[in-house]
């Protein structure tokens, strides 16, 4: 594979994808020609941006933004149930609450 001035962005659940799947092993071809190409000629190498969710108090303050309550501890028992289902993830947070209205 040859790239030459190329830039990917791609997303995708960690969780979801293991070595099996078509798209790691894309990705580890890529890392690997860039990682021989970067030491030839001072290109770039791939980087991996691992993004995690959010924790429990940063939920709080989303939530309790979002409601317009004055702060975390008035909507903790909504924060730990919507936590509990979500596991910090922003977009299922937002979706929790969008189906409670």
């Amino acid at each position: 594979i040859e790239m030459d001035n190329m830039l990917f962005i791609g997303a995708y659940r960690s969780n979801e994808v293991n070595e099996n799947h078509s798209f790691y092993q894309l990705m580890k071809e890529v890392e690997k020609v860039r990682g021989i190409n970067a030491a030839k000629d001072n290109s770039m190498p791939v980087t991996r941006i691992d993004l995690f969710g959010l924790c429990l108090d940063d939920i709080g303050e989303f939530i309790s933004d979002t409601l317009g309550k004055d702060g975390p501890s008035e909507v903790a028992t909504l924060t730990e149930v919507i936590f509990k289902k979500t596991l910090g993830n922003i977009f299922f947070v937002k979706q929790a609450l969008e189906e409670l209205v």
